[in-house]
């Protein structure tokens, strides 16, 4: 059964990130601007999601599995549409 409870997400940016090998880490998987990159961690050790400013109009969200690779990416229309959509993808795939 698929779980619908909501994750606790908190999303901080790029610059809040107090651990310098966690933020290169996140840095390493960033296409676009690490003044719009936002991060949020979902299960200890092994995913990670963020967002970031692709264009005027478009937010790409991508989920990082253990081994540093991305799992899965898309766009949105806004920030918060991405952040969604990367949170419902790590819901559904959560162990």
């Amino acid at each position: 059964m698929i779980s619908t409870a909501p994750i606790p997400t908190p999303w901080c940016s790029f610059r809040q990130i107090e651990s310098a090998p966690v933020a290169a880490m996140v840095a390493e998987r960033c296409l676009f601007s690490l003044d719009t990159l936002a991060y949020a961690r979902f299960h200890p050790g092994a995913t990670f999601a963020l967002t970031e400013h692709e264009d005027d109009a478009i937010w790409r969200w991508a989920i990082v599995g253990a081994e540093g690779n991305v799992v899965n990416e898309g766009r949105e229309s806004t920030q918060a549409a991405a952040q969604y959509a990367a949170e419902t993808f790590a819901r559904l795939t959560s162990p």
